[in-house]
């Protein structure tokens, strides 16, 4: 199992199931009614540690660390432009990556009501961690074999249900360089939900290509400044698709 099949594997790996590693995915172009379809470029970065203070580095989660998968939707049949998906690692008996928030950059609020749906007995599920946010609050860039990605301004989300504590994810930048040589991954996963919360049922299929990559971290409210992180990914072309039950 390649480096980033593995990453999507663990980013939902809190209680859930990784269901197909296919060896190979036909991807019908009849889309069927109600599956939502995504054509992008992005990428994802290697783990960062949490400031000490983070308000999810308490019992019984232990947050240690943070990741940031991002895109640029360019086609489909849903919405177009920029995407943050937020996945904490949770220390103690979890010792796994769960997603955490869904930021987009549609205007419709309908596309936000569908991906709540869709992360159902999750964290992203929460109204205030999926949401929309002004296009200028969040760029998806891809220069030539370089993707960089910036969050403009803080967002507040909530930390843990019940909803007593929340966290600030602040402004940062994230630029990913191409290192290595081709790679393709496919996946498709179940969300099939969090102990014993049954999930929403939806399924999630991707297919990417691109490279094995390095990238530099920026986030003054944390310390970080160029901080050199390894073990990333340049997606040049990802088809992703959200099929309901």
């Amino acid at each position: 199992m390649n480096r980033k099949v593995a990453v999507l594997a663990l980013a939902f790996a809190l209680s859930m199931i990784l269901a197909t590693v296919a060896p190979a995915f036909a991807w019908d172009l009849h889309v069927p009614e109600g599956v939502k379809l995504f054509y992008s470029t992005g990428g994802d970065g290697s783990p960062i540690d949490l400031p000490a203070d983070f308000p999810l580095n308490v019992a019984p989660w232990y947050a240690d660390q943070i990741r940031f998968t991002a895109n640029y939707i360019e086609g489909g049949n849903s919405f177009s432009g920029a995407e943050l998906l937020v996945y904490l690692h949770l220390g103690g008996s979890f010792n796994t990556w769960s997603p955490w928030a869904h930021l987009i950059t549609s205007s419709n609020p309908a596309d936000v009501v569908w991906l709540r749906q869709f992360w159902y007995a999750l964290p992203p599920t929460d109204v205030d961690n999926t949401k929309s946010i002004p296009a200028g609050d969040l760029e998806v860039d891809r220069h030539g074999n370089i993707i960089t990605i910036s969050l403009k301004t803080p967002q507040q989300m909530v930390a843990h249900l019940p909803r007593t504590v929340w966290m600030t994810l602040p402004a940062f930048d994230l630029e990913l360089t191409k290192v290595g040589g081709n790679a393709r991954t496919e996946v498709v996963w179940v969300n099939n939900g969090f102990g014993p919360l049954p999930g929403s049922g939806w399924t999630l299929s991707v297919y990417e290509t691109g490279f094995n990559g390095i990238g530099a971290f920026t986030c003054p409210a944390w310390g970080y400044h160029a901080e050199q992180l390894t073990d990333c990914f340049v997606t040049m072309h990802e088809i992703k698709t959200y099929a309901p039950p």
